[in-house]
């Protein structure tokens, strides 16, 4: 299309128009209790379209730029009143004198537009057809009428209105086949533009096809790749979750057999403090012990030398009399040193337990969670009811005998 053409249709000044005859096919139809106010705005309506015409009919070529950019200003404050026109009551009176003053210089610009009418149709070109020979059937009546009067006169008279027939049938043939060429144009123009219009027709929906196939691929496309991405999110989160979850998992078992090592070790200091106290009690005993015997054995001693001077006087009688009286200090000291013994047993017994509880959560951890089990379910009985306490003399059972008989004889590899 010819920019010239584009610059008429995109014309501020043309959309001004087009807005208020729109306006005013509205307020045409309304019941103004004023006069005045009918009559400007069937002034506004004609001026409108008398100026819609003169920039649309002709052709565009012919319309230049100065007139368009003069009209701008004009046709919108002709639109700005209008459109305040339209907010006002059917009994109000808007002042009509600046309406029509904003209507005479929207004609007063427009009448720089051409007038001329090279692009027109068949109807106008027949109305125009018919009133040129409207008039010139008026002429030539006249000049019949004219020539009846003067029959008369001079046969140059004569000649003239035969000048002027034979003018009029030159001009009326002329004239027709003007008119023929402006239908068979006008008719070859409509062809052309009718089939430019299907081309384009054509040509916008293959385009509107296209996109809509490009769209729908790319939508595809986009869903397929989402529905991907959302399946190896889903896979990673889950891997995630299940490497966190073990994660958790062997803190927790770690953290717990954190837990149960120094709850062995506090076991094992407990034991170690009642391996203190009896080694002090086996130490207060044998010093007891030790006094009584040392006691008995100065008492002996001093019993037999004094007997010993008075042997001549019966005195072994009564030595062995005097020494019985001081067997209270060797059951005496016997007793302390027994007690010591026992108590030095009990010490080592609890210090071999203390060091076996420092060593039993480490060795069971280390173990198979099958024989770990195991242990724990057999040795909590243990645990709770003294089995892992300190032992009688004599007996050769510790803490690592009763694990050994609560370990199951498992078989090794290759028998």
């Amino acid at each position: 299309m010819s920019q010239f053409n584009d610059r008429v249709r995109d014309s501020a000044a043309l959309s001004h128009l087009r807005e208020t005859g729109e306006l005013l096919n509205e307020l045409v139809e309304r019941d103004w209790q004023y006069q005045t106010t009918k009559d400007l705005i069937n002034r506004m309506v004609v001026v409108v379209k008398h100026v819609l015409g003169r920039m649309t009919i002709v052709d565009r070529n012919l319309v230049t730029e100065s007139s368009l950019n003069q009209l701008n200003q004009p046709s919108y404050e002709l639109l700005h009143y209008v459109d305040n026109l339209s907010g006002y009551a059917d009994d109000q009176e808007p002042d009509t004198h600046y309406g029509s003053s904003l209507t005479d210089q929207v004609l007063d610009v427009a009448y720089n537009l051409p007038v001329f009418p090279i692009r027109t149709t068949p109807g106008v070109i027949q109305r125009v057809a018919d009133q040129f020979e409207a008039e010139m059937q008026s002429k030539t009546t006249r000049l019949r009428e004219q020539f009846d009067e003067t029959t008369s006169s001079d046969s140059a008279l004569s000649e003239r209105i035969g000048q002027l027939e034979n003018l009029h049938e030159e001009l009326a043939d002329q004239f027709e086949q003007r008119v023929q060429q402006s239908v068979t144009r006008v008719e070859d123009l409509a062809k052309d533009h009718r089939a430019r219009i299907q081309a384009g027709t054509e040509q916008m929906e293959n385009e509107a096809n296209t996109i809509q196939q490009t769209f729908s691929n790319s939508q595809r496309t986009r869903d397929e790749s989402f529905q991907k991405s959302e399946l190896l999110r889903e896979v990673e989160f889950k891997d995630q979750l299940k490497a966190n979850s073990d994660e958790i998992d062997g803190l927790t078992d770690q953290a717990r057999r954190m837990l149960e090592e120094v709850a062995g070790a506090s076991t094992a200091e407990h034991y170690s403090k009642l391996r203190e106290e009896q080694n002090k009690a086996a130490n207060r005993w044998r010093l007891i012990g030790v006094g009584f015997l040392g006691a008995w054995f100065i008492s002996s001693v001093v019993v037999t030398f004094f007997s010993g001077l008075d042997f001549e006087n019966g005195g072994a009688i009564s030595l062995i009399w005097r020494v019985s009286v001081l067997s209270p200090f060797v059951i005496a000291g016997a007793y302390a040193l027994r007690q010591s013994g026992h108590h030095r047993q009990r010490e080592e017994d609890i210090s071999r337990v203390a060091n076996e509880l420092v060593l039993l959560w480490p060795f069971i951890n280390r173990l198979p969670d099958e024989d770990r089990q195991t242990i724990l379910r057999d040795i909590t009985p243990l645990y709770f009811k003294g089995g892992l306490s300190a032992h009688d003399p004599g007996d050769d059972v510790g803490l690592a005998g009763r694990l050994r008989d609560a370990i199951p004889s498992r078989p090794r590899q290759g028998e």
